[in-house]
């Protein structure tokens, strides 16, 4: 699929969007917990995070899937614009790039349901 000016700029108009929304979701709003490991038994300033964020679990969940939003639409963008002319290497570069965005665009949609599994 070639670079089709109008869609680039529809994907920007939507990524500008989602980015003013999450610069408003994120002002106070605690960074999650990590996923794979769990809060030290016992610790009071990690279990007080931890209380902190599931207590904004509505907006938390918003974060997430705002966050998979914007990076997907990153992608997309990416995809759209790949020049030719690029070396194997390059694209492979590239490629291999584009390929952890998605993986963690999908990560963020996947705790977004886990918070949002957990209510």
């Amino acid at each position: 699929m070639k670079a089709n000016p109008a869609e680039l700029e529809l994907i920007g108009g939507a990524l500008a969007a989602i980015e003013r929304v999450l610069a408003r979701v994120d002002s106070g709003l605690p960074s999650p917990p990590p996923v794979s490991s769990p809060p030290a038994a016992g610790d009071p300033g990690v279990l007080q995070e931890e209380a902190r964020y599931l207590g904004q679990s509505r907006e938390s969940a918003i974060h997430c899937c705002l966050t998979s939003a914007s990076t997907l639409l990153v992608v997309s963008q990416d995809l759209l614009r790949a020049a030719a002319g690029h070396t194997a290497a390059e694209e492979e570069r590239q490629l291999r790039t584009q390929v952890g965005h998605v993986k963690a665009a999908g990560r963020a949609a996947y705790r977004a349901a886990l918070i949002l599994a957990e209510q």
